[in-house]
């Protein structure tokens, strides 16, 4: 059986944002609804900001939304975990993948919060993970 028969063997609707996102809990459907909106339009450019990804309408929507007492990122994320958690248990093995960066700061003497990350080389840098 090959990945995608594995994955597509669940019953799925035609739209991946509502599956994705659709048993978003924020005490008001329309929230849940506007979460799908975005994550569609969002992810037809997901390199760019908000402001470039999004027209002006729907940017003024996904403000009002994030600005909403109902919402926070445990209620964005929760549905987002719950069907990446599902897909997981679908599939033999998951690798899961990392990636840490380093970037060498050592022409900023005067910069604070900087760490030694490297001792052989001694130079100073921050840590992103």
């Amino acid at each position: 059986m090959k990945l995608t028969d594995t994955l597509q063997s669940n019953e799925q609707s035609n739209d991946w944002a509502d599956d994705e996102f659709g048993q978003a809990d924020f005490g008001d459907a329309r929230l849940t609804q506007r979460l799908a909106v975005l994550a569609r339009k969002i992810s037809q450019a997901p390199h760019c900001s908000f402001p470039q990804a999004l027209d002006a309408a729907t940017l003024k929507a996904a403000y009002r939304f994030f600005d909403n007492p109902k919402v926070d990122l445990k209620g964005v994320l929760a549905p987002h975990i719950g069907q990446t958690l599902e897909r997981i248990r679908q599939l033999p093995v998951v690798l899961v993948p990392q990636d840490t960066s380093e970037f060498n700061l050592t022409h900023l003497p005067a910069t604070e919060g900087l760490v030694l990350l490297c001792h052989k080389r001694k130079y100073r840098s921050i840590e992103l993970q």
